[in-house]
C-alpha cells in the first residue's frame, strides 16, 4: 500500500466498524449497544453473523494498512514503534474476532488483545 494511502485507511477502519455495529445492531431489533456485548451481532446462529465477520476482516486489514503506514513514519523519523505494536495487536484480534464467531474459543483468545 502507497504512503499516502494508511491516512485514508487509518478514518475508514473505525468508520467501517461503528457502522458495521450499528446496521447489525438495527437487523437484530433487540439489540441494545449500551446492554449487550458487540460480539453477539456475529455470534454463531445469527442473521448477522456474516456482515459482522466481513466488517471485523474489513476493519482489521484497514487497521494493518494503517500501522504500516505508521510504521514507516515511526522508522523514518526515530521514534517509538510501540504504539503502532498496539494497533497491530488491535488489527490482529480484531480480524480474529471475525473470523472465529463467539463462543468459539478462539473469538474469546483473539479478542482479549482489543483491550488494548
Amino acid at each position: 500500500m502507497k504512503r499516502k494511502n494508511d491516512l485514508p485507511a487509518g478514518i475508514a477502519a473505525p468508520a467501517v466498524f461503528w457502522l458495521t455495529t450499528i446496521v447489525c445492531g438495527l437487523m437484530m431489533g433487540n439489540y441494545n449497544h449500551l446492554v449487550r456485548l458487540v460480539s453477539e451481532l456475529g455470534a454463531l446462529g445469527t442473521d448477522t453473523r456474516f456482515i459482522f465477520a466481513v466488517g471485523l476482516v474489513l476493519t482489521g486489514i484497514l487497521s494493518l494498512a494503517l500501522m504500516v503506514g505508521l510504521l514507516r513514519r515511526c522508522k523514518s523519523r526515530g521514534v517509538s514503534i510501540f504504539p503502532v505494536i498496539i494497533i497491530l495487536t488491535h488489527a490482529l484480534s480484531i480480524t480474529g474476532a471475525g473470523i472465529f464467531p463467539m463462543p468459539t474459543r478462539l473469538h474469546g483468545l483473539l479478542g482479549m488483545p482489543s483491550v488494548l
